[in-house]
């Protein structure tokens, strides 16, 4: 039997550092199943998340929800119109007043205002689709990771699930591949796969 482990997936550093708008991202990794033998094709797929921390505050998606038709209450994935209205909408609103959204005060300064806007208007048209996604497997005979395909992101929604029922509707960047475990790999033995984004892509 040949265990499949998952490294943390990476986000470039470059996304930290690199220069604005100074975008940062959440990378998640799942591969199923966690047990195959040689010649079995295993499934990796994971997604690309846009915090709201990053101007991402306005959801304009529309789902059904519990058999109505509901708003996503949750980020889009994408720094567009309906975001900028969310903020604008709010201008001049003070901490502790009905109006004020903490999500819209980015610099968490109290009141929503013209800086506010110019650290949104940086990241204007900003998504997590067609973002370049690099599926990965450690080779220990060189001590590296290797390639094995490159994606790319496309729009779709994600649950969350607690005791069975969805208590959470996400947007995000979906990707999505199968691997075939070589015929030659020793049994039992152990596969690590990562998924790496280059952050400094990461502008519009």
């Amino acid at each position: 039997m040949i265990s499949l482990r998952k490294r943390m997936p990476l986000v470039s550093s470059s996304s930290a550092s690199a220069d604005p708008p100074f975008i940062t991202t959440t990378l998640t990794l799942y591969v199923e199943p966690s047990t195959a033998l040689p010649g079995d094709v295993v499934t990796l797929y994971g997604w690309l998340d846009l915090p709201e921390s990053e101007g991402d505050i306005c959801p304009n998606i529309y789902v059904p929800l519990n058999d109505y038709v509901a708003v996503v209450p949750f980020p889009d994935n994408k720094i567009d119109i309906c975001d900028v209205v969310c903020v604008t909408g709010r201008y001049g609103a003070k901490e502790g007043e009905e109006l004020y959204d903490p999500r819209a005060d980015f610099n968490k300064d109290g009141i929503i205002d013209i800086l506010d806007v110019i650290f949104l208007a940086g990241r204007y048209g900003i998504s997590t689709e067609n973002k370049p996604i690099y599926i990965q497997k450690y080779e220990p005979a060189t001590d590296s990771w290797v390639t094995i395909e490159e994606l790319t992101t496309s729009s779709a929604m994600r649950s969350k699930y607690v005791n069975g029922k969805i208590v959470e509707w996400l947007c995000c960047g979906y990707f999505e591949t199968q691997y075939t475990i070589p015929t030659d790999t020793p049994t039992p033995s152990v596969l690590y796969f990562r998924a790496y984004f280059p952050g400094g892509e990461y502008s519009h």
